[in-house]
């Protein structure tokens, strides 16, 4: 994948700013657009730049789910856009820990932890709904 992104950035965005770090599961994806409903239940889209990216995660067969939908994280504040992997039912609590892999633009998984697919977000790709 083309998705390649520096550790820094990573920790930046999932780990430092935790207070713009939005979990939330997927309802929908229409192209390189995702639907996503946070943990409140407020649905909100989002636009990844790297759409044919993001159809390989989507084919994955290891992805983790909240809910009955996969389970994502976001931090639009950076611009990243983190799709869970690995265990098939989302722990209890989360512990993101951002050591990245720089050949494919992930954080890999790590005991009961998900790994995270890591996508850039469109810079205008936040969109609230109502």
């Amino acid at each position: 994948m083309a998705n390649i992104m520096q550790p820094s950035f990573v920790a930046r965005a999932f780990v430092e700013d935790q207070a713009n770090v939005v979990p939330c599961s997927v309802v929908r994806v229409d192209k390189g657009s995702l639907t996503l409903r946070d943990l409140g239940g407020g649905e909100f889209e989002v636009s990844v730049s790297d759409v044919a990216a993001l159809n390989a995660v989507l084919e994955e067969p290891k992805s983790t789910m909240l809910n009955g939908a996969r389970l994502a994280l976001v931090n639009q504040h950076y611009g990243l856009l983190g799709l869970a992997y690995g265990p098939p039912i989302a722990p209890d609590r989360l512990a993101f820990v951002a050591v990245v892999n720089l050949e494919d633009g992930s954080v890999p998984e790590v005991d009961e932890q998900p790994g995270w697919r890591l996508f850039r977000l469109t810079a205008d790709s936040f969109h609230e709904r109502r």
